[in-house]
């Protein structure tokens, strides 16, 4: 163990320089379609250096970048992560260039960093220091896509189209790290999602309000339809939103209960927020659909008054999804229902769907991942069953079949989407340890 260790932390130190930091230099940003060919080569090119059999798969979208190595052991440990980042406005809050690393007071600072270019940087260190010892006892592969950040809308065909070819029998998932504590943070699921835009137009231009009395307000009618979808807190009227929700499997609520012990730490994000009364914070939190506007827009909203009526409304709505729920089933419902309660002048798109998705908690595999973590970092880690966010997890580990559990190098400061975007060194070289006894574990 003791030499091992050395070897990793010996390649994990080096593959900053010769990996992490030209990695990071690529501006990857799916949302702005750059970078993207230049970030596909650099994956496919570290992953055939690490002796890969490697194939890019780009029938949908940004290219999905696949590749295997053969250990001593047919069983396959595959990593998820992404090689797509988000944009890094705004530069004036940087207090480096964003896309050169900068190592700082123990830190290491760029776009993409976090979320998830030092997570896949740490996990090949690992592979190439097992190599190196000739201890891969398991086949490993990488699975890196370049959608993340957009919501992935081409991963699930993709896998889909290529399941004869992207084997795997286990998933290590992007992100994690420790907590506050410096405990190693596991999560095996995420809640799916659904995001819908929703518009209504009344005219062909704005009008002066005096003409309120003929004229209809399509933001009035904008927040009726909005009060039929959700008219009481946490309740949402669309037919059948409730009644497809699958109960929690034990192993999972006895993972919630552990979590509820400790709920200030859990909930420490949400200082000097207020609560929504009447809930269980911690429990909800995990077991809860939600539906949430996220946007609204009408009219005039500048400084003074400006006596207008708008011509147009739109609203953003998130609806967070658990196990049972499918968004595009859920859609569907949605447009119906808005169309029966006489909405039907309320357009609607729906702009992002992905369907959650919940490793078993008491699966020989997640109970290796816990075990080789507590070993790792000393402690033992905090386990979600899965997020309150969401992921195309059900894409991948879904369509495999495959239990998953996600983990990685972050922290509770890691800044990922914000300016100054960090890990910190000390958790790199961890991460890449865990990584290492993971494989170890399994063999």
């Amino acid at each position: 163990m003791v030499a091992r260790s050395v070897q990793v932390e010996r390649e994990a130190e080096r593959a900053i320089d010769q990996d992490l930091r030209p990695y990071l230099a690529i501006p990857s940003v799916a949302a702005q379609r750059r970078g993207i060919a230049e970030a596909t080569a650099f994956v496919e090119r570290l992953l055939r250096e690490l002796g890969a059999d490697v194939q890019v798969f780009s029938d949908h979208g940004n290219p999905l970048v696949y590749g295997r190595i053969e250990g001593l052991r047919p069983e396959t440990l595959m990593f998820y992560d992404h090689y797509d980042v988000q944009p890094e406005e705004p530069l004036d809050l940087w207090t480096s260039p964003p896309f050169e690393l900068t190592e700082r007071d123990g830190l290491l600072i760029a776009r993409g960093v976090a979320d998830n270019k030092g997570d896949f940087i740490a996990r090949v260190a690992a592979v190439r220091a097992l190599e190196a010892a000739g201890e891969l006892p398991v086949s490993v592969a990488f699975l890196v896509e370049g959608e993340e950040e957009i919501g992935s809308p081409s991963i699930e065909a993709e896998v889909r189209g290529h399941l004869g070819e992207i084997r795997a029998d286990y998933c290590i998932w992007e992100a994690g790290g420790v907590d506050r504590d410096g405990r190693p943070d596991l999560t095996g699921g995420v809640k799916g999602i659904l995001y819908v835009d929703l518009e209504v137009r009344t005219a062909d231009r704005d009008l002066h309000s005096s003409l309120a009395p003929v004229a209809e307000n399509p933001a009035w009618r904008l927040l009726e339809a909005l009060t039929a979808i959700r008219p009481a807190a946490g309740s949402v009227a669309v037919p059948g939103f409730h009644a497809t929700v699958e109960p929690m499997p034990p192993a999972a609520l006895e993972a919630i209960a552990a979590l509820e012990a400790e709920s200030e730490t859990v909930l420490a994000s949400l200082e000097g927020v207020r609560r929504r009364p009447g809930t269980r914070p911690v429990h909800d939190l995990y077991t809860q659909p939600t539906c949430t506007i996220c946007g609204l827009s009408a009219g005039y909203s500048g400084m003074g008054p400006k006596t207008v009526l708008p011509a147009e409304a739109g609203a953003k709505l998130d609806f967070r999804l658990v196990p049972g729920q499918d968004p595009r089933a859920i859609y569907a419902e949605l447009r119906r229902f808005l169309d029966a309660q006489g909405f039907t002048d309320v357009e609607t798109r729906m702009t992002v769907g992905e369907l959650p998705y919940l490793s078993d908690p008491g699966h020989p595999f997640v109970e290796t991942v816990r075990r080789s973590v507590r070993e790792t970092y000393g402690k033992p880690p905090v386990y979600q069953p899965l997020t309150a966010g969401s992921g195309p997890m059900h894409a991948v580990a879904g369509q495999l079949g495959i239990p998953c559990v996600s983990m990685g190098c972050g922290y509770d400061g890691a800044r990922a989407h914000s300016p100054n975007e960090n890990i910190r060194k000390a958790d790199f070289l961890l991460g890449a340890q865990a990584v290492a006894d993971v494989i170890s574990s399994l063999g």
